[in-house]
C-alpha cells in the first residue's frame, strides 16, 4: 500500500507542458510526491505551457491569498479567421483574409485600445462554472449559456519581433504575431485574441500561449515533468520545494510574542494595533515560523486568525 507524506508543505513551480490540463499536472505531483493534498493557483488551458504554481500539504490553505496575482504571458495570435473555441483547437468560423485588409498598418493602434480596465465574458469552451456546471460541457452539447461579464485589467499588450519583421505572413493569406500580455488574474488571453480579430475585421484566434510569471513566481527555477508521458517529476524537486514561510504572500509579516502565538494557535482573537483596518498579515512565531494568516478588524485594533497552520 502506498504511503503518503504528511510533512511535505510548500509550493512547487512547474513548467507545464502542452497537451496536459492543470489537473493532470496535479495528479502527476500527487503520485510522484506521495501526497494527497495538492492544489494549483490558476488554471492553464491544455494548449498552454509555462508557469503553474502548485501548493502541497498545508500550503493548500494559502491558495486564496495567491489567486489574484498579476500574470505575464507570451501569446501567438493568428489573424485571418476566428474559431468556435477562440484557439487553434476549434473549428474555423471565417476564411483567411487578413492579408487583404491592411491589418498590419492598423495593428498597434488597435492593440492600444485593449489597455486598461474592461469587461470580458468567459468563452463557452472554458472551465468556468455557471450553475455548478463547467461551460465547456454545455458547449460540447451545442448549448449557449448566458454568462455575466467580469472586470479585467490589461497593463500591456506589446508586439514582439518575429523572424521577419513584426508579423509573419503565412501561405494561406493569414498572419501570425507574437505579443507579450501583462494582465490581471481572470483574463482569458484567447478572448483577447478573438476580440483583436473582431476589431480588426478579419477574425483571430490564439495559436500558442506560455505563462511566464504569476505575481513574484517565475520560470527561473521551474520543475519540468519527466518520464514516459510526462508522468513524473524531474530530479531534485524536493530541494526546490518553497517552504511555507518563504512563499511570497504579498502582505506584511507580524512577529507575535509567545503568549500571542498560543492564543492564535487556539483560534483566538488578540488585541493589537494594525493598519490599515481589514488588511491581512502573516503571523509569525517568535522563532520566525509561519503560524498562519490574520486579518485586522474594521477598527484596526484586533487581529482575527483566518488561517491557522499546525
Amino acid at each position: 500500500m502506498k504511503r503518503f507524506h504528511d510533512t511535505l508543505n510548500g509550493a512547487l513551480v512547474i513548467d507545464k507542458p502542452g497537451g496536459m490540463t492543470s489537473h493532470d499536472v496535479v495528479d502527476v505531483v500527487r503520485r510522484a510526491a506521495g501526497i494527497r493534498r495538492v492544489g494549483h493557483c490558476g488554471t492553464l488551458d491544455p494548449i498552454a505551457t509555462g508557469l503553474l504554481v502548485l501548493l502541497l500539504g498545508q500550503a493548500t490553505r494559502l491558495q486564496r491569498f495567491l489567486l489574484g496575482r498579476e500574470k505575464v504571458y507570451r501569446a501567438t495570435i493568428r489573424l485571418g479567421y476566428a474559431t468556435d473555441t477562440q484557439d487553434r483547437t476549434g473549428k474555423p468560423l471565417e476564411p483567411g483574409v487578413a492579408s487583404n485588409l491592411g491589418v498590419e498598418e492598423r495593428l498597434e493602434t488597435v492593440m492600444t485600445g485593449f489597455l486598461g480596465m474592461q469587461e470580458q465574458v468567459a468563452p463557452m469552451y472554458s472551465a468556468k462554472k455557471v450553475g455548478g456546471r463547467p461551460l465547456y460541457r454545455s458547449a460540447r452539447l451545442g448549448e449557449e449559456v448566458e454568462r455575466k461579464s467580469h472586470t479585467i485589467r490589461v497593463d500591456a499588450l506589446k508586439l514582439l519581433p518575429a523572424e521577419s519583421g513584426m508579423v509573419r505572413h503565412l501561405p494561406d493569406g493569414t498572419m501570425e504575431l507574437v505579443v507579450e500580455v501583462i494582465c490581471s488574474a481572470g483574463t482569458y488571453v484567447r478572448t483577447l485574441a478573438h476580440d483583436l480579430g473582431c476589431r480588426l475585421g478579419c477574425g483571430g484566434h490564439l495559436q500558442e500561449l506560455r505563462r511566464l510569471r504569476s505575481g513574484s513566481f517565475t520560470l527561473e527555477n521551474a520543475i519540468t515533468l519527466s518520464g514516459p508521458g510526462k508522468a513524473g517529476l524531474g530530479g531534485g524537486w524536493r530541494e526546490r520545494l518553497i517552504p511555507m514561510d518563504q512563499i511570497d504572500l504579498a502582505m506584511p509579516a507580524l512577529a507575535l510574542t509567545d503568549e500571542e502565538a498560543r492564543s492564535i494557535s487556539h483560534g483566538q482573537t488578540i488585541a493589537i494595533e494594525l493598519s490599515p483596518p481589514g488588511s491581512y498579515v502573516k503571523m509569525l512565531s517568535p522563532e520566525g515560523g509561519l503560524l498562519g494568516i490574520g486579518e485586522a478588524d474594521a477598527a484596526g485594533r484586533l487581529l482575527m486568525p483566518r488561517v491557522v497552520l499546525d
